[in-house]
């Protein structure tokens, strides 16, 4: 059984306790631990627990234990019938949750993520948290809703209250890049631009905000890289890994005072380019089918 289908298993246990109140796992992965210590480390093992075998094991009541016993036994495709389905039938007619257990969502031409685009199109169907994890069991609870034809929706509610995003297949937060603060349409790749050729990535958006005025000001062409090179250079010493001396800010003061006063009165209006990149479902920048809205695409 793969490691995703048991991490959704996992999953959907955690959200199960926390709808039922009981709160003795603070996190996903407390309970992860204590499944794994009375030997639940694959969904197969965890298909097999009784609700006794979940009440000793766990310390947890009866009719919750009975209810884990459940979630565990539900819609959990054993790995022999999974390799049959395989061997014999195209990905068209793979259950959704053997596509779910294969799909990496970062890979919008995957096989996979093909077979979820033509059954569901444009609608948001795959479910991250807010740090950017890919949540294999909820996004199979709002599938099995779009399946039910219910209405779609951008977001949906964990069981603690939080409120995630949800996307088309091939669209998600690992879309969003940094950009160069002298070239803003320019992602940074392993935080490098590739037009000027040099390491911003570690250097906080802040900081990058403040250069992005120097160039806005006109004090540095973005296709002069000598220049570019030269200002780099004049601030490189500043730079303490991924932390900024902030005597860097009082050097660019006192050499682009217009500069900073254009960033200074941009901040106080909440105007300052956010300098990320929605790059794109096939990896080009861009904001076509964009579903992140105005505040994520390209600045």
């Amino acid at each position: 059984m793969s490691q995703t289908a048991y991490a959704a298993k996992v999953e959907e246990a955690f959200r199960f306790l926390q709808e039922a109140n009981f709160t003795k796992f603070k996190t996903q992965a407390d309970l992860q631990r204590s499944l794994e210590r009375m030997g639940g480390t694959t969904a197969g093992l965890l298909a097999q627990a009784t609700w006794e075998d979940l009440e000793d094991g766990l310390g947890v009541p009866r009719l919750i234990a009975r209810g884990l016993a459940k979630v565990f036994r539900s819609n959990t495709l054993d790995e022999d019938s999974a390799e049959k389905i395989e061997l014999h039938k195209s990905i068209t007619g793979w259950p959704v949750e053997l596509i779910l257990r294969k799909l990496d969502p970062t890979k919008p031409k995957s096989p996979e993520a093909v077979e979820l685009k033509r059954r569901f199109g444009d609608r948001p169907i795959i479910v991250f948290d807010n740090d950017g994890t890919y949540l294999e069991g909820q996004t199979a609870k709002v599938i099995a809703a779009a399946e039910r034809d219910e209405p779609s929706t951008d977001y949906t509610t964990m069981p603690d209250g939080t409120v995630v995003s949800v996307y088309p297949v091939g669209y998600g937060p690992f879309r969003l890049k940094d950009a160069c603060p002298l070239h803003p349409d320019t992602p940074l790749v392993d935080g490098r631009c590739y037009k000027c050729q040099l390491p911003w990535g570690n250097i906080p958006k802040e900081f990058r905000q403040y250069l992005h005025f120097v160039m806005k000001q006109g004090f540095v062409k973005p296709d002069d890289r000598a220049a570019i090179h030269n200002l780099y250079d004049s601030i490189a010493k500043y730079i303490k890994g991924d932390t900024v001396d902030p005597e860097a800010y009082t050097f660019l003061g006192t050499r682009y005072p217009e500069a900073v006063k254009a960033y200074n009165d941009a901040k106080n209006r909440d105007q300052l380019p956010n300098l990320t990149l929605d790059i794109g479902a096939n990896g080009s920048s861009g904001s076509k089918n964009d579903p992140f809205g105005g505040e994520n695409k390209r600045y």
